[in-house]
């Protein structure tokens, strides 16, 4: 009976199928080598293929904006009410770096959302100050209910302009900070007292040079608006039209507003 895994014979001495005999008796294939960086190569092109294609072909431009302030000011609950239309009020701290994305209209413009919430445990620095570069819009936040959180601008505004480092040119001189879009934010407005006056935060909003919104996480008041307003001044920024708060601007008015918080 002949062996079903070879082709029969035709009586053509040309066919080059004709031996199928035992896999040991062929020929050895010769030994396929493959340097290290071959190696690399096709790897970081299957990880292309896999992650890199939408990236390519996505022509939507992206901003980057990172949340700062003291733990349980409500940074993190503002960003949930604005992508999730919800809110929580059980207390979790943020563990280092919190990351989310949302696309939306900015002046009829579709435009995706990074969104950086930033822990407020000062233990977090270290992680925190990586994370700086290349922001397009900062949310400085406090709690309208409490002082000390007011009082702890000061440090973040240093904070902030310390790691907006310069970026250095090809040929070594360094440039100024782009520069990014800054709003001061005071959260909690729905609770019965409050410990900050709304006159307060508008005269620090003012030495800083940046806008100040009033908006509660828990009710949803004010919390579009606040993000609409800085995503086309960001927006408007990027398109040379706009103002931005750069490192330099940050450094010459802190002067003014630490002599301000130090006051309260």
């Amino acid at each position: 009976m002949a062996d079903k895994h070879c082709p029969q014979s035709t009586g053509d001495d040309t066919s080059t199928e004709k031996d199928c005999g035992p896999a040991s008796a062929r020929p050895a294939r010769p030994a396929v080598t493959t340097t290290t960086a071959e190696r690399h190569a096709r790897a970081l092109a299957a990880l292309n293929r896999r992650f890199g294609t939408r990236q390519r072909t996505d022509a939507t431009p992206r901003i980057k904006i990172v949340t700062l302030g003291d733990a349980a000011s409500g940074k993190s609950c503002l960003i949930r009410r604005y992508c999730e239309r919800r809110y929580t009020s059980k207390y979790i701290a943020t563990i280092g770096i919190d990351y989310g994305l949302r696309q939306v209209l900015v002046r009829d413009q579709p435009v995706k959302v990074n969104f950086w919430d930033m822990a407020g445990d000062r233990s977090y620095f270290h992680i925190r100050n990586e994370f700086y570069r290349d922001t397009h819009g900062v949310i400085l936040t406090f709690d309208v209910t409490v002082k000390k959180s007011f009082s702890a601008l000061e440090t973040w505004a240093k904070e902030l302009a310390a790691c907006s480092r310069p970026t250095a040119t090809a040929d070594g001189a360094e440039i100024s900070a782009s520069g990014f879009a800054l709003v001061l934010v005071g959260n909690k407005i729905d609770a019965p007292k409050r410990a900050i006056s709304r006159d307060d935060a508008e005269a620090l909003a003012r030495r800083l040079g940046c806008p100040y919104v009033e908006c509660s996480a828990k009710t949803g008041e004010n919390v579009d608006a606040l993000f609409d307003r800085l995503f086309e001044a960001v927006v408007d920024r990027l398109l040379g039209g706009g103002q931005a708060v750069g490192r330099t601007d940050i450094d010459s008015r802190l002067e003014s507003a630490a002599a301000l918080v130090a006051l309260e």
